[in-house]
C-alpha cells in the first residue's frame, strides 16, 4: 500500500473543505486498513458543512 495518504479536514465547520496530508493509520488488533481506489462526496455533505448552523 502506498505511504501517501490524504484526508478531508475534520475540523468542525472547516471552510473551505480541504484535503491535506495525513499519517498512515496503524490497525489495532482485529482491525484492517483498506485502500480506497475511488471515493465520492455526497452533495448533501458539503451543503451541510457550508449552510447548516447549529447542526
Amino acid at each position: 500500500m502506498s505511504p501517501n495518504q490524504a484526508a478531508w479536514s475534520l475540523a468542525s465547520k472547516a471552510k473551505p473543505l480541504v484535503v491535506q496530508d495525513a499519517p498512515m493509520p496503524k490497525p489495532g488488533p482485529m482491525q484492517v486498513v483498506i485502500q480506497s481506489k475511488v471515493i465520492a462526496l455526497n452533495p448533501v455533505e458539503w451543503k451541510v458543512q457550508y449552510e447548516v448552523t447549529n447542526f
